[in-house]
């Protein structure tokens, strides 16, 4: 059963670029993903967040692993094994190649999966991504197809870099805003 917490419609947003690993034995190492896609995510994770994206023309949903969702609370680091999944649509287009809109004026996802986008915590995984500056200390990224499959020389030092910003929400942009609505005082 899915449950949807939380929407957000968003004009402008962050927009990631990544970039295709060098030849060089360091950044490569810098490339790999401990991450895997849990199966049957859609039904097992809670759903806690869509996210309309007008200018990429897709719509993002969120997904948290019940046992975070059970244990994080409010303020505080999320729980080691915590596991957020990004799952991007395409959108429905008019003849133009416009976005259509429903009654709510909100985006109308297709079924079209274009990328699994995912952040995962467990102890000092990030260091395998990242060094210096840019480490999120346990968290890890993975980019995936539709399929689940891994997405090649995709550099996760750009994640971490990025995530750096949102670093007293312990490294996350959404999961931290929504605990505090979901279960703060």
């Amino acid at each position: 059963m899915m449950k949807l917490f939380g929407t957000a419609l968003v004009t402008t947003g962050l927009f990631f670029t990544l970039t295709a690993t060098g030849l060089v034995a360091e950044q490569q190492a810098k490339t790999a993903t401990q991450i895997t896609v849990p199966e049957n995510y859609q039904n097992r994770f809670v759903r806690y967040s869509t996210v309309d994206q007008i200018g990429p023309k897709k719509v993002r949903f969120l997904y948290v692993n019940p046992e975070a969702l059970r244990d994080a609370k409010p303020g505080q680091p999320a729980p080691y094994g915590t596991t957020i999944v990004m799952e991007d649509h395409r959108v429905e287009l008019d003849g133009e190649g416009n976005p259509v809109l429903d009654s709510h004026g909100r985006l109308i996802p297709t079924d079209e999966i274009i990328a699994i986008i995912m952040q995962q915590k467990e102890k000092g995984w990030g260091a395998d991504q990242a060094d210096g500056d840019t480490l999120n200390v346990d968290w890890g990224y993975g980019i995936f197809t539709a399929e689940g499959i891994a997405r090649a020389g995709i550099k996760y030092q750009s994640c971490h870099a990025c995530h750096n910003r949102v670093a007293p929400q312990d490294y996350n942009f959404s999961f931290a805003s929504f605990l505090e609505r979901f279960k703060g005082e």
